[in-house]
């Protein structure tokens, strides 16, 4: 096989039908080529081939002898019939696990089990470091592969490693640029370069499961899973059945999840209702397990915020907070017209705060707020809110509110529960698995202002009834599963995977 890069870019690898590889470098980003060559071209020459290298790894040849285009051929990996521990067979449901935790708290159940987790953009970050914490105590060794922190955000890693190995250039150049349209044409040309990276780190590495949490550009992150998935299962957590809403940001986010979801040996979901959509794309239950998310930022925080919150006009009022990153199906205009049909002497008792990072146009909404005479209710706190300051932010609320469009399960709820405030949200995806009506506030119909304007109307008028239903929320946290039964549900599932490898001989995909 001969594979030809481009000057500056790439390499010159010529290999042979054997374990022979020569190489020569033209680029800086390729200094490790003679390393990757060895391992890589003895295996991928089964006849004559003629292929390109991006310069990270020979990534796609063509074989003369079948005249067809071919991906390389990944060399045997780990074992995986060895070194883990058969599951426990049981006469459970397909996909229901048992949130029980099978192992004192700090005992490894699995020592010699060896995990990469990947979250390329770190789209889920807080649900990442929660699952890693828990989940690094139970095996020898995790490793979640993601893209560099940016500043306030918290990954601290006890028990597990954080490898920045995506978008590192990108998100270099993010702190240097304003403009967002040259900066997602370079992060999707790196993607496939960070894909390439990551196939390396599964070689050296030699983990037992990669663990997908959300792939960035499905059509091309199922190339390399098909790969790994040769030697090594994978493992995908689909935290929304319907991916970024329906409103991704790069086209390309979108297409392919349900063929990269076939591909994978097994299917993690937070809520039944997610399951119930998997299974529509095709996929038998049995490859799919319920294992729900957990309480984050469980603990409210001492320190005093790193930055004032707006407290102007608050004294004396009910203080009505969404928050989360500001997105068209949270349904911020949704909550502005609920406001304005709010009867007068409730709604001027309320202060409505919006708070979270902006990922849309918020001058339409500050125009409809206008508009509709609302605008003296509204406190907008619209950046990245510092954990330390979103603990102040829930202490203080009196009512949270969550008018989703689209959702499957929320981590803006989850984290919101430990506050024991009384929460008004749609009635749709998973949050009805969580939170009952009138119980531990409302559930109203999506996209309904007049619904949503009367359950906050009847909390607004009803201090007792705030109190109650907050005291429902504070006994409905003690209920939730704790993160280490989470990762021992989590454990499971690699347990099952690898035994039903083995059980079928841990045979090779076709090209």
């Amino acid at each position: 096989m001969v594979a030809v890069g481009l000057p500056g870019l790439g390499s010159i690898l010529v290999a042979l039908p054997s374990d022979v590889c020569l190489g020569y470098t033209l680029g800086p980003l390729v200094s490790h080529v003679y390393a990757l060559a060895g391992y890589w071209g003895g295996d991928l020459c089964t006849g004559p081939a003629l292929g390109f290298s991006c310069g990270t790894a020979v990534v796609i040849y063509w074989h003369r002898d079948s005249h067809r285009c071919c991906c390389w051929r990944v060399v045997r990996g780990p074992s995986i019939c060895d070194d883990v521990g058969q599951r426990s067979r049981s006469n459970s449901p397909a996909g229901e696990l048992t949130l029980k935790p099978q192992f004192a708290a700090g005992e490894s159940c699995n020592p010699r089990m060896k995990v990469l987790m990947v979250d390329p953009s770190n789209f889920t970050l807080p649900y990442d470091t929660a699952l890693c914490g828990a989940l690094g105590r139970l095996v020898d060794e995790l490793v979640l592969v993601c893209r560099p922190l940016r500043d306030g955000e918290d990954a601290s890693a006890v028990g597990y490693q954080v490898l920045p190995a995506f978008y590192r250039a990108s998100e270099r150049l993010a702190k240097r640029v304003s403009h967002q349209s040259p900066l997602k044409i370079l992060k999707g040309l790196e993607h496939f370069i960070s894909m390439v990276n990551l196939a390396t780190i599964v070689r050296s590495r030699q983990p037992h499961i990669v663990h997908f949490q959300w792939p960035a550009i499905p059509i091309v992150d199922q190339v390399f899973i098909r790969l790994i998935r040769r030697n090594i299962p994978v493992v995908l957590t689909i935290h929304d059945s319907k991916p970024f809403h329906g409103n991704a940001s790069f086209v390309l986010q979108t297409k392919g999840w349900h063929q990269l979801a076939r591909l994978c040996d097994h299917i993690i979901v937070l809520t039944k209702f997610t399951k119930t959509n998997v299974e529509m794309w095709g996929i038998h239950p049995s490859k799919i397990s319920v294992v729900p998310i957990g309480i984050l930022w469980p603990q409210p925080y001492g320190q005093a915020p790193l930055r004032p919150l707006h407290s102007d006009g608050i004294s004396g009022r009910i203080v009505i907070v969404l928050w989360g990153s500001i997105k068209h199906y949270k349904g911020v205009d949704v909550l502005l017209r609920a406001i304005a049909l709010m009867p007068p002497h409730h709604r001027n008792r309320i202060i409505v705060r919006v708070a979270g990072k902006a990922y849309i146009a918020l001058r339409p909404l500050e125009e409809l707020a206008k508009r509709l005479g609302v605008s003296e209710y509204l406190r907008w706190e619209a950046r990245f809110i510092p954990q330390q300051e979103l603990h102040q932010l829930l202490s203080l609320a009196d009512i949270l509110v969550f008018p989703y469009r689209d959702i499957d399960a929320s981590a803006a709820v989850m984290a919101s529960i430990p506050f024991a405030k009384p929460i008004v949200a749609s009635r749709i995806g998973g949050l009805a698995e969580i939170l009952e009506n009138g119980k531990h506030g409302y559930l109203v119909p999506p996209e309904d202002p007049l619904a949503l304007a009367a359950a906050l109307t009847e909390l607004v008028a009803d201090p007792d009834l705030r109190r109650r239903m907050g005291e429902e929320v504070r006994r409905l946290a003690e209920s939730i599963p704790s993160w280490h039964e989470i990762a021992a549900a989590t454990l499971q599932v690699y347990n099952r995977v690898i035994s039903e490898r083995r059980h079928l001989g841990e045979p090779r995909l076709s090209r």
